[in-house]
């Protein structure tokens, strides 16, 4: 029988943060990641090595943004809201590449007018 090397079996799994979220255990989780400039490798700055994406080393950490997942300091914004946000922005962009002078809408001004039309911009709101 031939010996062959066994590949080590990656450390994925998922771990809670401070607020109770579940985040896997994974290169992208971490800090210390970072994509070459082509996008052509992903590397660990922390063992400054090429890693693959599902590598989990003993040195992984949780994210700062991971985190904080779950802390109720961001709102998440509806889809609706983000989509009619665009339209304004692309109509305005298109009046003055056009030559025609306007007044720009503030994102409080598109907000305010959204959630009289529409409701809340925010998701669960």
């Amino acid at each position: 029988m031939s010996k062959r090397k066994r590949r080590k079996k990656p450390q994925t799994g998922w771990e809670r943060n401070q607020f109770g979220i579940m985040v896997k255990r994974c290169c992208m989780s971490c800090p210390f990641w970072e994509e070459t400039r082509l996008k052509k490798a992903r590397i660990c700055m922390r063992q400054e090595m090429e890693v693959k994406r599902y590598h989990v080393c003993g040195k992984w950490e949780m994210s700062e943004g991971l985190q904080m997942a779950g802390s109720g300091y961001g709102k998440v914004k509806r889809w609706e809201y983000l989509q009619y946000l665009l339209k304004i922005r692309e109509e305005e962009s298109l009046a003055v590449q056009n030559g025609l002078r306007i007044k720009v809408k503030t994102v409080e001004e598109i907000r305010t007018e959204f959630e009289s039309l529409y409701g809340s911009v925010y998701v669960n709101e």
